[in-house]
């Protein structure tokens, strides 16, 4: 390692928000791969198969084409097209995009940004560095297309040039294309997803609880019992959506919204109830999104009538510095979460409105604001763009409006 090299390792960090997050994890991974074989028990294979950065692939073997030889997702696609047509429209396609790599510098802090790349873009072949005796050195096999793929084919099927998925739904003869795949069903289990939506125990928490639970949060609802495994909701026949908190159909499907009118001593309102009834986690299960719940009155013209608005919300608050956890008012699965709109004057009003909005982006939005009135960045212009996403991310997902005469 050079004399630059060394002093960009000393430099002295920013602690953001997303720092302190992902070297919780980075300090957590397992950094030695053995061979894998599909026999061994889940807990065993999954420690395996997600060492990470996952180790260079090497040089295919003889024989390959150059599209079974390839590692670019749109290479995949030439045979797996419905897979590679569902994965395109991903967020786990989008995992290295300008929020992620506006806060990243790899020539200044590698480690930095390597431990991003852990879930963001885990193949070597995806990373600037790699530590080699101990140090960061420059890799000669890095593939800036291939990073910008993020979370893709390769990441989840491919280890050492052979390739890995679940067993077939059909009796069928295994293909010899690219040397076959081997079968496991670790692949249809939560835990394949565990290892890059779970902090791991005694990682970065906040009043107790892991900063990153969703695995956990699974595992202590009556969902594994059932059978019902991440795949199941968020990869259902197999498809390659991997829909979440951003798709309003997918969130409708995770919960019912239940309203009723109330008459207190002569005084309408309305009870507005949301039950987590489908959705195998805590609704929602990130400090990232937050749901608002609104209620409101509106006068005879359908216009907004003033000081009428009451809001709740829905979601696992915190401070943008991690520092501190404002509220979790998160609903469990299977729990309820209760809008008691009882206004106080209604002499002006017609109607009694209520809404559902979602706010994906929630916690990003206000961080990349952060980011760019307090100067901490590595592309302003990366940055900006992201906070033009999330500004653009929430979306109504319930309305309904009440007469009250």
């Amino acid at each position: 390692m050079n004399m630059s090299m060394n002093k960009r390792r000393r430099a002295k960090l920013r602690i953001t928000p997303s720092l302190m997050l992902v070297l919780a994890l980075f300090f957590s991974v397992i950094a030695v791969a053995e061979p894998l074989h599909s026999s061994q028990d889940t807990e065993e294979f999954a420690e395996e198969y997600w060492v990470r950065p996952i180790p260079l692939q090497g040089k295919a073997p003889g024989g390959f084409t150059s599209l079974e030889s390839s590692l670019y997702p749109k290479d995949c696609g030439a045979c797996h097209q419905s897979q590679y047509a569902d994965w395109s429209e991903s967020l786990h396609s989008m995992a290295v995009g300008p929020g992620l790599m506006g806060q990243l510098s790899p020539e200044e802090s590698p480690n930095f940004a390597t431990s991003c790349y852990l879930c963001h873009a885990p193949l070597s072949e995806q990373q600037e560095y790699l530590v080699v005796d101990g140090e960061y050195q420059r890799n000669d096999r890095y593939d800036e297309r291939l990073q910008k793929s993020g979370v893709s084919c390769s990441v989840c099927h491919l280890r050492g040039n052979r390739r890995f998925g679940p067993p077939p739904l059909k009796d069928s003869k295994q293909s010899k294309i690219h040397g076959g795949f081997t079968e496991s069903p670790f692949f249809e289990q939560s835990e394949f997803c565990a290892s890059c939506h779970q902090f791991p125990e005694g990682a970065f928490a906040l009043n107790g609880k892991l900063l990153e639970n969703t695995y956990n949060e699974w595992l202590a609802s009556p969902y594994p019992e059932k059978g019902i495994t991440c795949q199941r909701c968020h990869m259902p026949e197999r498809r390659h959506l991997f829909r979440g908190i951003h798709d309003p159909e997918m969130v409708r499907s995770g919960i019912e919204i239940v309203v009723k009118e109330t008459n207190k001593r002569g005084r309408k309102g309305a009870l507005l109830t949301i039950t987590n009834s489908n959705t195998g986690h805590y609704f929602p299960t990130y400090v990232t999104p937050l749901i608002v719940v609104r209620g409101s009155l509106l006068d005879g013209k359908g216009d907004l009538v003033d000081g009428s608005v009451k809001e709740r919300f829905i979601g696992r608050r915190v401070e943008l510095n991690l520092s501190r956890e404002i509220e979790d008012s998160r609903i469990p699965p299977m729990g309820r979460f209760v809008f008691n709109y009882s206004p106080d004057d209604t002499d002006r009003a017609d109607k009694i409105k209520l809404e559902v909005w979602v706010h994906p982006d929630h916690f990003y939005n206000g961080f990349f604001k952060s980011s760019l009135s307090g100067g901490f960045y590595a592309s302003k212009e990366a940055i900006e763009e992201a906070l033009e996403t999330t500004e653009r991310s929430p979306y109504l997902l319930f309305s309904r409006e009440m007469e009250l005469r």
